[in-house]
C-alpha cells in the first residue's frame, strides 16, 4: 500500500507534534500567546464582517492602491483632507496621484494625544518632534491637536470635504474628526478608515448621521466608503 493510500500514518504524527508545540509556546510565553489568540479572534471577526457587509466592495493589495481606487471614486471638488500626517507616506501618494489639487493634512507631529488602548503604543509613538515631513507644493500641513486645529480650519474654509483619509489611530480623534465633519461632508464623498475593523467609531457615527453609504473598498486593516 503506498504512502498517498495511508495518509493518517504521516500527518497525525505531524498534528501531534505541532499540537505539542503549541502547548509549551502558550506555557512558555502566556503573553505573547494571548495577543496571538486575540489577533486570531479579530481576523475572523473581520473576515465575517467583509463576507457578510462588503460582498460588492473591492479586494485592494495594499493601502496605497487602496487610496488610489478610493480617491478616484471621490467627487472632483471639495476639501481632500487626510488626518494623521505623520511622515507623510500616504499624503505624498495622494498628492502625486492628483497635483493639480490641494490637500490638507493634519497632525500634531508630536505622538498621539493618549494612549492607544489595546496595542503597545503609547501616546509617545508617532512622535517625530514637532518636525514637519517635506511634502509636494499641493499640500499644506496643519500642525496641532485636532481639537484646535479642525474647527478652526472649518472656520475659515466654507467648502465641503468630498475626500478624508482619516488615520487618526484612536477612537476618540476618529470620533472627534467625523463629528467635526458631519455637516460638511459632500454628496458622494469617500473616507478611507486606515484602521476600520474591530473599531467602533465610524459605524456608530453613521448610525446617528442617518445617511446612507456603500463599501467601496478593503485592504488590510483599510475600508473606504462613499457617504450618499
Amino acid at each position: 500500500m503506498s504512502l498517498a493510500s495511508r495518509p493518517h500514518r504521516w500527518i497525525l504524527p505531524l498534528v501531534r507534534a505541532a499540537r505539542a508545540e503549541l502547548r509549551f509556546f502558550y506555557l512558555r510565553d502566556p503573553a505573547a500567546a494571548l495577543q496571538e489568540e486575540l489577533a486570531r479572534r479579530a481576523l475572523q471577526e473581520a473576515a465575517d464582517f467583509v463576507q457578510k457587509n462588503m460582498t460588492q466592495a473591492l479586494f485592494c493589495r495594499d493601502r496605497f492602491e487602496h487610496l488610489s481606487v478610493a480617491y478616484r471614486q471621490a467627487p472632483a471638488s471639495g476639501l481632500a483632507l487626510e488626518f494623521g500626517v505623520y511622515k507623510g507616506a500616504t499624503l505624498r501618494h495622494l498628492a502625486e496621484e492628483d497635483p493639480a489639487r490641494s490637500f490638507v493634512g493634519f497632525d500634531s507631529f508630536r505622538g498621539l494625544p493618549e494612549d492607544w488602548a489595546g496595542s503597545r503604543h503609547s501616546d509617545r509613538n508617532f512622535d517625530v518632534g514637532g518636525s514637519m515631513p517635506s511634502m509636494p507644493a499641493n499640500v499644506t500641513l496643519v500642525d496641532g491637536w485636532f481639537d484646535e486645529t479642525l474647527p478652526r480650519f472649518l472656520r475659515e474654509r466654507s467648502e465641503p470635504a468630498s475626500f478624508v483619509h482619516i488615520d487618526c489611530d484612536i477612537y476618540s480623534s476618529t470620533k472627534l474628526v467625523l463629528e467635526a465633519l458631519s455637516e460638511r461632508l459632500a454628496e458622494g464623498c469617500v473616507l478611507v478608515f486606515d484602521e476600520f475593523f474591530n473599531y467602533k467609531a465610524f459605524l456608530e457615527w453613521i448610525d446617528q448621521l442617518g445617511r446612507p453609504f456603500t463599501y467601496i473598498a478593503y485592504s488590510g486593516r483599510q475600508v473606504s466608503v462613499r457617504i450618499g
